[in-house]
């Protein structure tokens, strides 16, 4: 019933001790998240801020933070909101991009790689032609993280960032644009992400990521992107993402083999999970967070 406003960054609130909330687990909650050197807490429910806390980065903190953070920070809005890279959520962001491709009839997720990027993007040779854009976006393209031929497509599940990264070049070939200024036009400002973009990533973390671009964000643009989700791509009466099919396809099981992956996207109802990085990841009983509600889904990141 509500929404922030897109041209200003006023954002109604509201008490927790009103909606009902154990207001002492909230406040144990706050100070759990500040104890693992956070540099955020924002929730929302119904459109409103529920909590917002921020701590910044001393230079004793930066000490215990963990190893990439230097990397990660891109400085403070003006209302002090950590901007940050936020690593692999941008994967989530791109499957949103993705689905608008498709409805604006760009891209066909059951099509060849090949058809959009041309022959040899990858090191696979003859196999290539069948590895779809749907296989990057389940992440079971059978290939290794150097691109080449490991596994015929769509019989392993493998966590692979420099795979997935074609879709960027993908939506890049069919659009005549750079993810950024797209991804400014189709979604940041349509929704009011005002202080979000898409930057170069530079030295070992782009050597480590195998992905040159990195989705800068704070968490009220993050909420914003996630009540976008929530409202099925519509926003303020407006369809945003014009394609109704995207979100119930994109967040369910997108293959048997990992249950707990839709389109870039985590999801905690299934009873196995595969979460580990690299080739092949255990299947492990179970959902991804056991104490979550079932119909969890969660745009996930190094750190985040």
């Amino acid at each position: 019933s509500y929404l922030p406003p897109r041209d200003s960054a006023e954002w109604n609130k509201v008490d927790p001790s009103t909606l009902g909330w154990n207001v002492t687990a909230l406040e144990n909650l706050v100070s759990f998240v500040k104890e693992q050197k956070s540099t955020g807490l924002l929730i929302v429910q119904d459109g409103k801020i529920v909590v917002e806390h921020y701590w910044p980065v001393t230079p004793l903190d930066a000490l215990v933070r963990p190893r990439f953070y230097s990397l990660l920070s891109h400085g403070l809005t003006e209302k002090g909101e950590p901007i940050e890279d936020v690593a692999s959520v941008q994967k989530s962001l791109v499957s949103i991009l993705v689905g608008m491709a498709v409805g604006k009839g760009l891209i066909d997720i059951k099509a060849p790689v090949s058809r959009y990027l041309g022959k040899g993007w990858s090191k696979t040779g003859a196999a290539e032609q069948a590895i779809l854009v749907r296989h990057l976006l389940s992440m079971d393209s059978g290939l290794d993280t150097q691109l080449r031929y490991e596994q015929p497509a769509g019989t392993h599940w493998r966590y692979n960032t420099s795979a997935y990264s074609q879709l960027i070049s993908i939506l890049e070939v069919v659009t005549h644009q750079e993810i950024g200024p797209l991804t400014k036009e189709w979604v940041f400002d349509p929704i009011g992400m005002r202080d979000s973009r898409w930057g170069v990533r530079t030295g070992i973390w782009a050597i480590s990521n195998v992905n040159a671009a990195g989705f800068q964000t704070t968490p009220r643009d993050l909420a914003r992107l996630g009540l976008l989700v929530m409202m099925d791509g519509k926003w303020g009466g407006k369809d945003i993402v014009c394609n109704d099919n995207w979100f119930p396809l994109s967040v369910s099981a997108s293959q048997e083999l990992n249950p707990a992956y839709g389109y870039l996207w985590w999801l905690n109802g299934a009873d196995k999970h595969r979460i580990r990085i690299g080739p092949e990841p255990p299947l492990r009983d179970g959902p991804l967070v056991t104490t979550a509600p079932r119909d969890l889904i969660i745009a996930m990141g190094h750190e985040k």
